[in-house]
């Protein structure tokens, strides 16, 4: 068991080989909820035996998936932006080990090969601290417990440390909606929505477990590849209709109604402060196409217009979601 006082801790290091668990580099990372553990399809075959009950049951396959939610710092801005496939390095979803140790049954469990295949940025009034959340499919996983000689135990996994300085809030967000084009001049643009009460952008990357798996290290089933699908993106929020946002609501409608396909929103996150390791970070959703919008009908309530929309990408070979925390990516 881990020291009085040590609880669940997770370590993690960006992988050089897909796969492969690095011995040194790993980050202590505060997050805010963390699960992983093999899922088994068990399947009941159909057999013709004479018995009224299901006599044969096999599992087909085993995957690896888990989850992991983030707060968004700017001193883990390009982790956690590479974590769930935004900042991307030649177009590929960075792959991850972990470690984790969790006190409830005193193991530590080690994770290769680890990839985000629907990642989502999220922020509202209800959690206004800025957050990054992943699920993800992994290629291994091992059980230790204790201690032991390959640095995998508890006793090598650091305790998590907070960042010192503020994180990004929804009070530090600005939203650009429909502008023609997304440049840094809009932060002055009449376009400003100033009271989005929530948002949501979801990056589905459609990762595919491969077929072919490698049975030779005990219990876990190892996958050999993880195949990639077409990339989706969808948005989706919203915002408190009263004082100067009637027209809005009109417009919004009318983006529904005449079927626009070609709506251009920016965000940025402007830190209180200077000096960090990023003071600044920037969305840039270049086309939108909304799938409805929800107009206000509450009683009694203040009134909240909801939208959502599919996100897609302006040519072949360009993300539909581009981030940066440099200069505003137009």
């Amino acid at each position: 068991m881990a020291a009085p006082g040590q609880l669940d801790k997770l370590d993690l290091v960006l992988e050089s080989t897909y796969g492969t668990n690095p011995d040194t580099g790993y980050t202590d990372y505060p997050y805010d909820d963390f699960s992983i553990l093999p899922e088994n399809d068990a399947t009941v075959l159909e057999k013709a035996t004479g018995s009224r009950f299901s006599l044969y049951v096999d599992t087909m396959k085993q995957d690896v998936r888990g989850n992991l939610t983030v707060q968004v710092w700017p001193d883990n801005v390009t982790l956690a932006h590479r974590l769930i496939g935004l900042d991307l390095d030649s177009g590929q979803i960075r792959s991850y080990s972990m470690r984790w140790y969790n006190a409830a049954d005193g193991n530590t469990y080690v994770i290769t090969g680890a990839k985000c295949d629907t990642g989502r940025i999220t922020i509202s009034e209800g959690d206004p601290k800025l957050k990054m959340s992943m699920d993800f499919i992994a290629k291994s996983f091992a059980i230790y417990s204790g201690t032991d000689g390959n640095g995998n135990g508890f006793d090598r996994i650091g305790l998590q440390t907070l960042p010192s300085g503020a994180s990004f809030e929804l009070s530090d967000m600005s939203l650009w909606w429909a502008p023609t084009t997304i440049t840094s001049a809009d932060t002055t643009a009449a376009e400003e929505e100033t009271q989005i009460e929530e948002l949501t952008i979801e990056l589905r990357h459609n990762l595919r477990p491969g077929g072919k798996r490698d049975n030779t290290s005990g219990f876990e089933k190892t996958i050999r590849r993880l195949d990639y699908g077409v990339e989706d993106a969808e948005v989706s929020g919203s915002i408190v209709m009263h004082l100067d946002s009637e027209q809005r609501a009109v417009d919004y409608m009318n983006y529904v109604i005449s079927r626009n396909t070609g709506l251009a929103i920016g965000v940025k996150f402007d830190y209180p402060g200077t000096g960090s390791p990023a003071d600044k970070i920037y969305y840039s959703i270049r086309d939108l196409v909304l799938r409805k919008v929800d107009p206000p009908a509450s009683i009694r309530e203040v009134k909240v217009m909801r939208f959502n929309g599919v996100v897609k990408a302006k040519a072949v070979g360009q993300a539909p979601v581009v981030f940066s925390s440099t200069a505003w990516p137009s």
